[in-house]
């Protein structure tokens, strides 16, 4: 519930489930909800789609499989009230029926691009609320089907600087069920991982050729590539073995 609130909710359907048709039309006299369908396919594709049409000064992303918890609009007048261009919150990791399974905290570090780059510091897109104008010119890749979140995370903090902020709340639920979706907790796989690690790898030497790259990222970035070392090794030795020598 937002009374009087100044919010929209852009809901972008594509693909080819037409459900959305019925599911939605109980939504549709709330002029505060705008249904934009796009023909392009593809997570990325609906969020550049959304955020394109985005007019509010804030913006954040959420998988329609997943929802917000109270505390999200805490986390967006926590934003509004800082000079902050991100605040970040926690996420509770749920069973399809609500079951809570565990939360995902905060990093202990305060730089935003640290974060980003060690272990754990890939959380799904809605644990995240951005200023609107810190994302002008960034656009999610369309062409990328595999960890979408991780490579936005990483690209943007590689192209800019971002003054962060965290709410110790539960922010979003991150709902684990038993069908298939595009990001989960577990083991990924070898396709996945491998497209991680060249994330990190990319993000790193842009990082380093800006000048960014300090020894407190290093050592991030170091742990994160690690963290997939250990997952990957069994898949592919001699890949995994040239990433380890990276890290």
């Amino acid at each position: 519930e937002c009374e009087g609130c100044d919010a929209e909710v852009i809901v972008v359907p594509n693909g080819g489930d037409l459900t959305w048709r019925s599911s939605l039309r109980s939504l549709v006299n709330d002029s505060r909800i705008h249904v934009l369908p796009t023909d392009r396919i593809g997570v990325s594709a609906a969020r550049n789609h959304g955020l394109a049409a985005a007019t509010r000064p804030f913006v954040r992303f959420l998988d329609d499989d997943d929802y917000f918890l109270p505390s999200a609009s805490a986390q967006v007048r926590a934003l509004a009230d800082s000079a902050a261009d991100v605040c970040s919150g926690n996420i509770r990791v749920v069973t399809a029926d609500g079951h809570s399974i565990g939360v995902r905290g905060q990093p202990t570090t305060t730089d935003f691009c640290a974060a980003m780059l060690c272990p754990g510091g890939h959380a799904p897109v809605g644990s995240h609320v951005y200023r609107r104008a810190t994302l002008a010119g960034l656009a999610w890749n369309e062409a990328s089907s595999l960890n979408e979140d991780v490579e936005w995370l990483v690209d943007l903090v590689a192209a800019r600087e971002m003054d962060w902020i965290k709410l110790d709340a539960d922010v979003v639920a991150w709902v684990q069920g038993s069908w298939a979706r595009l990001s989960h907790g577990r083991d990924p796989g070898a396709s996945a991982l491998r497209r991680t690690a060249d994330v990190l790898l990319r993000g790193g030497a842009r990082l380093d050729g800006s000048g960014r790259l300090g020894d407190a990222r290093r050592h991030a970035l170091a742990r994160g590539l690690w963290g997939l070392v250990q997952k990957g090794l069994r898949y592919d030795i001699p890949y995994w073995w040239q990433v380890a020598d990276a890290a």
